[in-house]
């Protein structure tokens, strides 16, 4: 991320990426402090022990009817020893249809991320549709009413763009941001910060994690964790992108 200049104090910006939420807030000296939580949770059968012992470990959670909701960081780990997968608020780089519980769940990650804060002006990514399709408009539309509920100041920004945004200034944002996330990979061309052209992939993280575990007949959760405490790429290991924005980022100037 660029640190270049002094960001505005009252300003945050939240990825809301498939596998991960992340929000980005001015940091000390000219600097970015970010906190993540895994966009996932797992639900449990209720019970007053099981309630007190996520208590005293201070596991994120909430109760809904006869179960308990886990959700953020330590989703994972309690669906690896029930021998589940954790659910998704998304999919694809989108909300879930097909999982009621997403949005809550979403929002309680977000409250549980910024309770002690006053309501800043909040920017927050959105993907670009994919190839073919025309546009992601109940995606930024549900999620900008949820946010404005939570009395934050919103706008949006797609995640190619904010690559571009973040790291060429040095060419006048003049040229082409890539992000890859879990559910997608974006594409923006922009000419002096002028979005031009922009596109997502649905082959991303998730398809990558779901093909392994299907040859090596696991579960996908276990293959991502794996990956993410135990891989290497380009010299990095891997648990160490994670505070950071949840997408991978790449920045191509063009023609200089």
């Amino acid at each position: 991320m660029s640190k270049k200049n002094t960001a505005p104090g009252n300003v945050m910006g939240l990825d809301v990426g498939t596998s991960r939420l992340v929000v980005a807030r001015p940091g000390e000296e000219n600097s970015f402090a970010f906190e993540s939580q895994l966009n996932a949770f797992v639900s449990v059968p209720y019970s007053r022990m099981t309630e007190n012992a996520l208590k005293r470990e201070n596991v994120p959670f909430h109760s809904s009817g006869d179960e308990i909701v886990v959700h953020g960081n330590e989703a994972p780990r309690l669906a690896d020893l029930i021998n589940s997968e954790t659910r998704r608020p998304m999919t694809q780089g989108v909300l879930n249809p097909a999982e009621k519980d997403g949005l809550p769940v979403i929002r309680r990650l977000i409250e549980t991320m910024t309770r002690s804060e006053a309501k800043p002006k909040l920017c927050f990514s959105v993907p670009a549709a994919p190839l073919g399709v025309e546009g992601l408009t109940y995606h930024e539309a549900t999620l900008r009413q949820m946010f404005q509920e939570l009395d934050y100041d919103v706008r949006s920004i797609n995640e190619g763009l904010a690559v571009i945004y973040s790291e060429l200034e040095d060419t006048n944002y003049t040229g082409i941001g890539i992000s890859c996330g879990g559910g997608l990979c974006n594409v923006c061309l922009a000419y002096l910060s002028l979005p031009a052209l922009s596109f997502s992939i649905g082959k991303a993280g998730d398809f990558i994690d779901h093909s392994a575990a299907s040859v090596i007949g696991d579960l996908a959760n276990r293959v991502r964790l794996a990956k993410e405490e135990t891989f290497y790429f380009n010299g990095h290991f891997t648990d160490k992108l994670l505070c950071e924005p949840e997408t991978s980022l790449t920045s191509v100037p063009v023609g200089g």
